[in-house]
């Protein structure tokens, strides 16, 4: 333990945009997909935007508004293909290894929510961070809301035992703001994610962190 008190006593992590870039893997499985049903793919860059609210959208993102008839065929072609090639360009953001040793080493429980399949979210914490101690990892669910539903993080909280209001909320969109504040924890948005600077600030970030030193700072400064 520290030798100081701690602010809070857990840190929730989004995973996409947070802990991994996952850009390249998810932007290709989806162009695969759209170049072999004849339509053009985009521009992986272009797929920052797209991801994020889980893969229904993504896809229905994706395809052209006018071709959603084959929406769930292209979503069982995604799926396979994604989870077949999601570890190829994947890699955890530069500090993040280093950041969740820290963070445990102070005493703080570690939880990553995503709005991944919930299968996937655990292969892929496992894969690349399997020994950093996550004391648990939660994907989407069928049944369960997506977030900015406070419900999935709400359930976190109450696993690990701990308010909500000593949690922190880390992650790179609005919508993990959002889904911070709906559940009264404190929202710290990170700037080298997917999403930009103001959409974090638009989503009600209380702190930004530009780097994983920052990040640390974030949470540990007293």
């Amino acid at each position: 333990m520290s030798h100081h008190k701690l602010s809070y006593e857990a840190v929730l992590f989004d995973l996409d945009g947070t802990l991994l870039d996952t850009l390249a893997d998810l932007g290709e499985s989806v162009n695969r997909v759209l170049e072999s049903l004849g339509f053009s793919g985009h521009s992986i860059d272009s797929y920052r935007f797209r991801v994020g609210n889980g893969v229904r959208k993504l896809v229905e993102r994706s395809l052209p508004p006018d071709r959603q008839e084959v929406f769930e065929q292209a979503l069982t072609m995604q799926k396979e293909h994604y989870r077949r090639f999601c570890t190829v360009h994947t890699r955890p953001y530069p500090g993040v290894i280093e950041i969740l040793k820290s963070l445990k080493a102070s005493g703080l429980k570690l939880a990553v929510l995503s709005n991944k399949p919930h299968d996937l979210t655990c292969y892929l914490v496992d894969y690349y961070f399997g020994d950093q101690g996550f004391d648990l990892v939660c994907g989407h669910q069928d049944g369960r809301a997506l977030k900015p539903d406070p419900g999935s993080a709400l359930g976190i909280a109450a696993a690990l035992g701990v308010r909500p209001d000593r949690m922190v909320f880390v992650g790179d969109s609005a919508m993990d703001m959002e889904t911070a504040l709906a559940a009264e924890m404190v929202p710290i948005g990170v700037l080298w994610g997917f999403r930009p600077k103001n959409e974090l600030i638009k989503g009600g970030a209380a702190r930004l962190a530009a780097n994983c030193e920052d990040l640390l700072k974030c949470i540990l400064s007293t």
